[in-house]
């Protein structure tokens, strides 16, 4: 009777031990999520200035950033509980209003300059609820400017083609194994040197420009992303091999 007694509780430790340990796989199971992101830009110059009114030659020369947007891809890995890596691909479309005021004239353009983003960042996360965690990341961005900008009497000269940028991200998370992830947050970028230089030309754009100005490519974004879910019962296999 004492051998079935022991031979009872060690048949119930094994299967308890192995329900534990599968718990232990799903909540450290290394996923790696694909998912989509939109990013408003916010015209600020709470961190760095971004408009300009340079006035020179009694010409007043006036820059705006304008809200903008940048919008893409991600995949993010995550290696342990507590850090993933993420990288991906966007678009981004910064809109700047540019007018230049000469004695009776005025001149008023919007310029818009597209660029390409490839994002690198660290990101480390703890788990505030079951479904909620609270993120932080940082890294670097490599930027593409396929083209300068030309309208009536306005040119907008990129700095250079590729520029690195910096980028800080807080945010708050939710995850749901089936609805997938969500995410909302506060996003800098930051460039150390100019992205363009915005140049006006009373004829048009013909001879020594008149007056100009850089625009630096720093912005500030709300951070919109979802992440697809994952396939529970592809997990589950995992967890049984």
């Amino acid at each position: 009777m004492l051998k079935i007694q022991i031979l009872f509780f060690f048949i119930f430790f094994l299967l308890n031990g192995r329900n534990v340990s599968a718990q232990v796989m799903q909540e450290n199971y290394k996923f790696t999520y694909f998912g989509i992101s939109l990013s408003p830009i916010i015209p600020s110059n709470i961190i760095q200035k971004n408009d300009f009114i340079v006035e020179r030659d009694s010409i007043i020369f006036e820059v705006k950033q304008k809200p903008s947007f940048v919008f893409g891809m991600e995949v993010k890995h995550d290696f342990t509980r507590f850090f993933a890596v993420q990288t991906g691909i966007n678009f981004a479309k910064r809109i700047y209003d540019i007018t230049a005021t000469e004695k009776d004239t005025v001149f008023h353009a919007n310029l818009n300059f597209i660029g390409y983003e490839i994002p690198v960042l660290a990101l480390g996360f703890v788990r505030i609820t079951k479904n909620f965690y609270l993120d932080l990341s940082a890294g670097g961005c490599l930027n593409f400017y396929p083209s300068d900008i030309v309208v009536p009497h306005f040119y907008g000269r990129r700095y250079r083609w590729a520029q690195t940028s910096l980028l800080l991200n807080l945010g708050l998370e939710f995850r749901h194994e089936t609805v997938g992830n969500f995410y909302l947050g506060i996003l800098y970028q930051y460039h150390d040197k100019s992205m363009m230089t915005a140049y006006y030309y009373r004829d048009d754009i013909y001879g020594k420009a008149n007056s100009y100005a850089g625009l630096s490519g720093n912005y500030l974004s709300i951070n919109l992303k979802y992440y697809f879910p994952q396939n529970p019962e592809k997990s589950k296999n995992k967890e049984g091999q």
